[in-house]
């Protein structure tokens, strides 16, 4: 069963501000978040709207939302939000705008180097196997295989889900994003043992050889419902929720405007494009900022449109 998120009904774009007010957008430590959220607020700048930017995290983004302390999140992912979605969407704090067009993903992936390692490793449950998650463990982490995961705020509890599942897994948290990339591009140069938590439209999963490991696959009772599941005795015995990423707003916001939701609602980028983008921040050295304005030159055509231009 999955849960489905109703989308608003939005008019054509409008030219002018409905609201003085500028609007204040959620922005996250994600790079792939920043440059969506930089993006629109770009183009929202461009057909009349004041854009103030509010640094914040995955998880306080939604109490932002709900006091209506912000009113814009673009880019929320199902695989990590959807739990918190669905309640701001039953007490009427959160609208759900748009889809983004971006897969939404985030589960446990091997690099190409390890897909021979155990000895091909594709289903989660291998990792039951001593044998197995040793040819995944460091001198660190032996006879325990690595799991490198996002910071805590990303929501997930891979350790949690490790353990319902009765994996030989030791979990590595780390405290940014960028040092989840750097712990990849180590792995890769010395060939050595890692298993990753990746977003699909990561750059990493769009130019990088490798698989997602298959999981059971998510429904909500999963997280709620020790019965359900091959673990009786614990919820999360699965893998993270698979849907699309959602660009979401405090229930208040179409009603003060309504031109701008319009214009957020016609906001579409493929994991691809994406891809694209956060590769040229985190690999390649240049600001979310650069990266904006050369696509915006590029592209300019495509967000007239969505400005309603």
């Amino acid at each position: 069963m999955r849960w489905v998120i109703p989308l608003i009904c939005l008019a054509a774009p409008a030219v002018a501000q409905e609201s003085t007010a500028p609007i204040r957008m959620a922005l996250t430590d994600r790079t792939a978040q920043q440059v969506v959220t930089v993006m629109m607020g770009r183009v929202l700048v461009a057909a009349g709207y004041g854009v103030d930017y509010v640094p914040t995290d995955t998880v306080a983004q939604f109490d932002l939302l709900a006091a209506g302390d912000i009113e814009l999140a673009m880019h929320v992912s199902e695989s990590t939000s959807v739990v918190a979605m669905q309640a701001g969407a039953e007490a009427g704090t959160i609208d759900t705008i748009s889809p983004t067009g971006l897969n939404g993903q985030e589960d446990w992936w091997i690099p190409a180097h390890m897909l021979a390692a155990c000895p091909y490793l594709t289903d989660v449950a291998e990792l039951r196997d001593p044998a197995c998650a040793a040819a995944f463990a460091t001198a660190d982490t032996a006879p325990l295989a690595r799991l490198v995961t996002g910071p805590a705020h990303w929501g997930g509890n891979d350790a949690a889900r490790a353990a319902a599942l009765g994996l030989l897994v030791q979990v590595e948290q780390v405290a940014t994003e960028a040092e989840l990339w750097a712990a990849l591009e180590t792995a890769i140069a010395d060939q050595s043992p890692i298993i990753l938590t990746l977003p699909l439209s990561h750059w990493t999963g769009q130019t990088l050889d490798g698989a997602y490991l298959d999981m059971p696959p998510w429904e909500p009772d999963c997280d709620l419902d020790p019965a359900w599941g091959e673990n009786p005795d614990a919820t999360g015995d699965c893998g993270r929720p698979f849907g699309t990423t959602w660009n979401i707003a405090w229930a208040g916001f179409d009603d003060n405007w309504p031109g701008a939701a319009a214009t957020v609602q016609s906001f579409f980028l493929t994991s691809a494009d994406l891809a694209v983008l956060t590769a040229q921040v985190d690999r390649d050295g240049m600001s979310v900022d650069q990266v904006v304005d050369e696509w915006m030159a590029v592209n300019e055509e495509t967000w007239r449109l969505w400005a309603g231009q």
